[in-house]
């Protein structure tokens, strides 16, 4: 059976090219470009094309919320908690934590692979200041 065609790319090319949409987006966000008002807004103008349609699905599925690729790996399973947890929350005006269940007090902070020696030292200052 033949893949179903959105546009010029097929449903299978649309979803491998969920990481880049989502780095585009994150990449979007950091710069103050975009916040979730305006991007739900712009996909909303978009209207019912297919490529719409599926962009508005991944932005309401949440993933879109979550920073890098391993967080949003984690996500299945941290979502499982309930109540779920809030993602990218800003704590204080400094630091902001990947996963908060704030009426548990408790914080997930997903650590990729680029935590080297330099790194490690900043999150033991992030983790000290936030204990206070």
């Amino acid at each position: 059976m033949a893949e179903r065609q959105h546009g010029l790319l097929t449903r299978r090319q649309l979803l491998e090219m969920v990481p880049a949409l989502r780095a585009a987006v994150d990449s979007l966000r950091w710069r103050g470009l975009v916040g979730d008002k305006r991007l739900g807004a712009c996909l909303e103008a978009f209207g019912n094309h297919d490529g719409a349609c599926t962009l508005r699905r991944l932005y309401q599925s949440g993933l879109f919320e979550l920073e890098s690729e391993g967080e949003r790996d984690a996500w299945p399973l941290v979502s499982r908690v309930q109540p779920p947890p809030e993602p990218q929350v800003w704590i204080t005006p400094r630091i902001r934590v990947d996963f908060l269940w704030a009426v548990a007090r408790y914080i997930l902070e997903y650590q990729g692979g680029g935590h080297d020696g330099l790194q490690r030292r900043e999150d033991a200052e992030r983790d000290g200041a936030m204990a206070r």
